[in-house]
């Protein structure tokens, strides 16, 4: 439910093809290990938004396309324990953890944009106007693209 919660709030509906559970030994739990977020921040999930409504309706999951989601959307059940879990997600990732992520994330791309070899090949890229200040730039949106997401998201379960 924590997963899910956390890939509603970075919009992320690719979520259940791309992941990985093990078992823990330590604690004989599953954890995750996440891969491919090229889907991340997207205005809409794969589905589309009017076949997400169908499948979802209103609720607070990102994507209709997973049966764990469309099963936790329709059990009233389900749905209260996974609010449970968004809310903590929403408490957990405040805007002073997400400047940290936001600032941690530049650190590890800024040796790329300093790299011509790689630099120079961008225009193979979707993104082609690669530079240090349109990354800050664009950094700096989804910093504030994911706080606002954050506070309308507490805002509503409250």
């Amino acid at each position: 439910m924590t997963w899910i919660a956390f890939n509603f709030l970075v919009h992320n509906g690719d979520y259940s093809d791309e992941v990985f559970f093990y078992v823990d030994p330590e604690i004989e739990r599953f954890r995750i290990i996440p891969w491919d977020y090229d889907d991340i921040l997207v205005t809409a999930p794969h589905e589309g938004l009017k076949q997400r409504n169908v499948t979802i309706g209103d609720k607070l999951l990102f994507s209709g396309e997973d049966i764990l989601d469309i099963a936790i959307a329709h059990d009233p059940f389900l749905y209260q324990v996974y609010k449970t879990h968004l809310k903590e997600v929403l408490e957990t990732i405040k805007p002073e953890l997400l400047k940290v992520v936001i600032e941690e994330t530049f650190a590890e791309l800024y040796p790329y944009y300093l790299d011509y070899h790689i630099i120079s090949n961008v225009h193979y890229d979707a993104y082609k106007d690669a530079s240090l200040e349109n990354l800050k730039s664009y950094l700096n949106q989804i910093y504030l693209l994911l706080c606002d997401y954050r506070k309308a998201y507490l805002e509503y379960l409250e």
